[in-house]
């Protein structure tokens, strides 16, 4: 500033040299987080309604949920394309990187042929450099796919030095830029000429002489219409449903990609906010909105830019000397406004960015220069500044003290006198040692001596150090302290400035969101996250010293029940004193913790033999036995503990917590209540339940299921009346799998749903076959499984099916447990009084085995019972049974229900079913499951299953 001062008689060469130093900021590159911070600010005059006919179709969570975790098999993604096939798209952007082949060929080849037939899809194509100035990896769609595709489409977008993106390129490449961006590509498709005149910032040399370097092409800045969500998103999931009207997308541009949170796609722009990061299909939206409207925002060229910003501050120095000082204060805001206001404007009219920084910064400082000439109006207003400055002072959140050479307080602020619990009155004069007491935090030393010292020795001490701030009432605080040297005239130091800013409340808070995330909020137990970290520490502990470890995972048994028994409140309560009881068995020498849920894992050091994890186990198991009374009720809980060792069962944390939770499933299989060591086997029992499912969903797709079908008899007149649908696999070479295996399996994934499906389908359309071949109509009860009963549109689904069968919903029974009815009773209502509004019937079935209550059957309009083969097995021995079975018919009756009983294997089980009145019967006595031919030629005889006496004979 010195050197530039006595230039002060020559404005114009102080402004060269002021223009001189612009544009060594603009051609350096300086000030470029300034600029990309203004450019941020001015986002929001590219504001704009989203436009309809652009639209994302979302890999959400909710289609996670429902179709199954990602990656999603090209089969899915196959039917995804043909249903998009169905609507007038103008272009369909598939944002999804097919690089690698599936395990199945077979899917590959479906999916290209998907694409081809579309004939608007376009694929991404990614690079990526292997470390700095590594070689260029670029990642392409499978050769099948991009040869089936319209056009192939880049994403690659460039992070501004902040980490956020603000540019693209409309043509890159390797070696030369021959592929359009993802955006442009579909725009392509539809207006082919588009690319004869594109926007953008050219590349001097389009046609790199490397061909392993990325060449970048017609580079734009881009106008956020809005923050992430701005654009119209369907879910996958919505989108695939059947009742989903195709219309929606008629002459849009549909982009597929994924939005869901933890899937790594996002990007960080300036419109993200609150740290949410915009998927990169959603960026690809907004570059597609950008160029079709026209709204591609250029930077200016560098000589322009120049040439602004240096009239500019010619301009200001020119104008200075020729104004009084208020009138150059004024001068310099209208300039600073005309600069930002011609960034505005050319940004909004033009679509051109100008970086104001620069220019702000020389017209700033020609300003101070300039007025730091005027020495008479700042002697003059020095006053004012100092009342300025006491005000500041008295306003300001931190403490200031000052003291002088003998380490006396002279002048306390407001927060000062706050935190020594003495008024300024009072302390000045006085030594600051007798308010407070300061203490350095890392270090226990003690700060008043420290600077005292520094003063009488005339040495400069500058201090930044936090520290305990204990007052003479003996309140203490957490404060950041800091010290400034005041001279005087002879260079001298006169005293000490300390500025102490109050953290209490800060730290405090700091602590309170460490411990919330790394423990669970509802029992205070080490979370997930803790648990591994201490995890790792001990097995470096136990390889250190050659000891082992032990992994508990417990898992509490049939906790939903308990969940629906006493509610989310109650169920909290359980579980808080679950972990307390754990917390007691443990002791303050292991670690528990709650991963989530209903488990909690505890870690044992030390252990000196194996046996030893099966003694805590036990006791472990014995606690959690002892009844539990919450709010007023008495429950009992049982849990399945999984254990494993270190080293024994695995040296890394992922292993030891995998192998832990393997032993726990196991014996939940096996009935739970009990503990397991972990062992090889069970890695195995594990592999064979995997293998399984793959076969299952391989069975689905080569029509490897079949349905038998078991007969329903009236009891009346011996006449057959309904048929209840039982699937069974049998495979390619011919074994037979039991369902009790299968089912259950496909209960716990997603296969259930197809697979019902299926059987619905495949029963309907086989009972219209025997009605079609001119056989009485007869019933098909179909059983429903509790994930199909709970979806939200599996009335449609029926309705579909039966209209597209020809079936009428009269002849269609459907099967629905008790427990499934009881735990959702609000939708277990509507879906039953849908389903009968349509014709159909409806059965409770394995009646007796769950919930005690029988209010709920005046509640809901279903037809049957089905009493589960459990009571009857024995009905004809055990007078209990006959007793529960006699008193479930008349109950039945008198709410004009009818009654199905199951099971009946013997004639003594039959003769005691005629007397209590039961209304029909299945069994292996009338008949055994038959395949559908068998049922066809029983059809043909008149549908006699077995004989038995008559009621007519019995009475």
């Amino acid at each position: 500033m010195a050197a530039l001062a006595k230039y002060r008689g020559h404005p114009l060469l102080f402004g060269l040299l002021l223009s001189v130093l612009v544009v060594l900021l603009t051609t350096g590159h300086l000030v470029w987080r300034w600029d990309f911070t203004v450019y941020d600010l001015f986002t929001p005059v590219f504001r704009r309604p989203a436009p309809r006919d652009i639209v994302i179709l979302a890999i959400d969570g909710q289609s996670l949920d429902r179709l199954g975790r990602w990656p999603w098999s090209r089969r899915l993604h196959a039917r995804l394309v043909d249903k998009l096939s169905r609507c007038d798209t103008k272009a369909v952007g598939l944002d999804i990187i097919f690089a690698e082949p599936s395990a199945d060929s077979h899917d590959d080849r479906l999916l290209a042929r998907a694409i081809r037939s579309n004939g608007h899809i376009i694929l991404p194509v990614v690079n990526e450099a292997s470390g700095t100035g590594g070689v260029l990896t670029l990642t392409t769609p499978l050769p099948l796919l991009a040869d089936a595709a319209a056009r192939l489409g880049h994403v690659d977008v460039e992070l501004d030095r902040d980490g956020m993106v603000r540019r693209t390129f409309l043509m890159a490449g390797p070696g030369r830029a021959k592929w359009p961006a993802f955006a442009l590509a579909m725009l392509l498709t539809d207006s082919p000429d588009m690319g004869n005149h594109l926007p953008g910032r050219r590349n001097p040399h389009p046609d790199s002489a490397s061909p392993g370097s990325w060449v970048r092409d017609y580079e734009i800045m881009i106008p956020f219409a809005g923050p992430p969500g701005h654009f119209r998103r369907i879910s996958v999931a919505d989108f695939l449903a059947p009742s989903f009207d195709l219309r929606t997308l008629e002459d849009a541009y549909v982009l597929v990609g994924i939005t869901a949170p933890g899937l790594g796609d996002g990007l960080p722009t300036p419109v993200s906010g609150h740290g949410m990061p915009m998927p990169g299909v959603e960026l690809n939206a907004t570059i597609l909105e950008t160029l079709r409207s026209g709204q591609a925002v250029q930077p200016l060229s560098l000589p322009l830019q120049l040439v602004l910003s240096c009239g500019l501050v010619l301009l200001s120095c020119l104008l200075y000397p020729r104004l009084q000082a208020r009138s150059s204060l004024a001068a310099v805001i209208v300039l600073l406004a005309l600069t930002l206001l011609s960034s505005v404007l050319f940004l909004r009219f033009f679509l051109l960015w100008y970086p104001p920084v620069a220019a702000l910064i020389g017209l700033v400082l020609g300003y101070l220069l300039w007025t730091w000439r005027r020495l008479e109006w700042t002697v003059a207003e020095l006053a004012r500044e100092k009342e300025q400055a006491q005000v500041t002072l008295h306003s300001i959140g931190d403490g200031v003290i000052r003291i002088d050479r003998q380490g006396r307080i002279r002048y306390l602020n407001p927060m000062a006198e706050q935190m020594t619990g003495c008024g300024t009155e009072e302390a000045c004069g006085r030594p600051l040692a007798e308010l407070v007491q300061l203490t350095d935090e890392r270090h226990g030393r003690e700060l008043v001596p420290l600077i005292t010292g520094a003063i009488r020795a005339d040495r400069p001490a500058p201090l930044q150090v936090d520290a305990r701030l204990a007052n003479r009432d003996g309140r203490e605080y957490i404060v950041h302290v800091s010290a400034g040297m005041i001279r005087d005239h002879r260079q001298g130091i006169s005293g000490v400035v300390l500025g102490i800013t109050d953290l209490t409340e800060t730290r405090s808070m700091a602590e309170r969101l460490t411990f919330q995330t790394t423990h669970d909020p509802l029992t205070g137990l080490p979370n997930r996250l803790l648990l591994e970290d201490r995890l790792g520490q001990a097995i470096s502990r136990a390889d250190h010293r050659r000891q082992r470890l032990a992994l508990y995972h417990v898992d509490l048994d049939s906790f939903k029940k308990i969940n629906d028994l006493l509610g989310h409140s109650g169920a909290d309560l359980l579980l808080q004193e679950t972990a307390a009881r754990l917390q007691a068995v443990a002791g303050p020498e292991m670690t528990v913790s709650r991963p989530g849920a209903d488990e909690f894992v505890i870690l044992e050091e030390n252990l000196a033999e194996r046996e030893e994890a099966d003694q805590v186990a036990g006791k472990l198991l014995a606690a959690l036995r002892e009844p539990f009374v919450i709010e007023g009720q008495t429950v009992r809980l049982t849990a399945s503990i999984g254990i494993s060792l270190f080293p024994d069962h695995g040296s890394r944390v992922e292993e030891l917590l995998r192998n832990a939770d393997i032993a726990m499933y196991h014996v939940k299989e096996t009935g739970g209540n009990d503990f397991l060591l972990f062992s090889g086997r069970m890695q195995d029992w594990l592999q064979e339940r995997l293998d399984l499912e793959k076969r299952l969903r391989r069975a689905l797709e080569r029509d490897e299921l079949t349905l038998y079908y078991q007969p329903q008899v009236r009891l009346s007149d011996g006449r057959l009346m309904g048929v209840e649908a039982l699937l069974r696999w049998r495979t390619r070479e011919g074994k037979h799998i039991s369902p009790a295996r299968f089912i259950p399996l496909a209960e716990e994934s997603d296969l259930i749903l197809d697979i019902g499906r299926w059987v619905l389908e495949k029963a309907c359309r086989q009972a219209k076959e025997w009605q079609d071949l001119g056989f009485p109509p007869i019933t098909m009860a179909v059983n429903i499984s509790p994930k199909q009963f709970l979806q939200k549109d599996y009335l449609a689904l029926i309705v579909g099916i039966l209209e597209e069968t020809g079936l009428a919903a009269r002849y269609l029974e459907l099967e629905i447990t008790e427990n499934t009815i009881i735990r959702h009773m609000k939708h277990s209502s509507r879906f039953i009084q849908g389903f009968r509004e349509l014709g159909g019937t409806v059965s409770i079935d394995d009646f007796g085995t769950g919930y005690s209550s029988l209010s709920y059957l005046k509640q809901l309009p279903v037809d049957h019972l089905k009493i589960d083969r459990f009571f009857v097995r024995d009905i004809a021995v055990a007078p209990e049974d006959a007793a529960i079975t006699r008193a479930v018919i008349t109950m039945a009756h008198g709410l004009d229900l009818s009654v199905v009983a199951e099971g009946v294997e013997t004639r003594a089980q039959l003769a005691e079913l005629l007397a209590q009145d039961c209304d029909k019967v299945q069994g292996y006595l009338l008949a055994r499951p038959m395949s559908a031919r068998e049922m066809t030629e029983l059809l043909a005889r008149g549908g006699s299953c077995t004989a038995y006496p008559a009621r007519k004979q019995q009475s």
